[in-house]
């Protein structure tokens, strides 16, 4: 059975460019870890578009938490997109909190960027070097 994730990833800046790089690349992150074989929901593409589109909140706040956590609680596991920010940003941090209190592994993803070789994509992520679940054990990776 495949494992359902949930990818979180920082999002919100007042700079526009920079929220629409966040998206893209994690557009392409979940593209990649589906390929993976991984049942990939993502927040951030879930919701982008519906907040545009039906005026709703673009920061994190009661009505995205709500949302999310319910999608949180169906995953298997909670993965972070490490991009640039995600450390400081306010959902990832809510959703790291919220999947420790409801036991749920979480994994860290590096971004690598796009690359090529020999006519091949490269993958875009890694794994980080540590899984880390919430009973507070961490344990060396097993898979890449």
């Amino acid at each position: 059975m495949a494992i359902r994730i949930y990818l979180a990833s920082p999002y919100s800046h007042e700079n526009p460019t920079i929220r629409e790089k966040r998206f893209r690349q994690t557009v392409i992150a979940a593209g990649y870890l589906m390929k993976q074989g991984f049942i990939v929901y993502s927040p951030i593409l879930q919701c982008k578009l519906i907040a545009e589109f039906c005026d709703l909140p673009h920061e994190w706040g009661d009505f995205w938490e709500t949302q999310n956590y319910s999608h949180l609680r169906s995953c298997d596991e909670l993965h972070v997109l490490m991009l640039d920010g995600w450390y400081a940003s306010v959902g990832v941090s809510a959703e790291r909190v919220y999947a420790e209190r409801i036991l749920i592994p979480i994994r860290y993803w590096i971004w690598k960027g796009i690359g090529k070789a020999e006519n091949t994509i490269l993958p875009p992520l890694a794994l980080a070097g540590e899984e880390t679940y919430s009973s507070g054990i961490s344990e060396r990776s097993l898979w890449q």
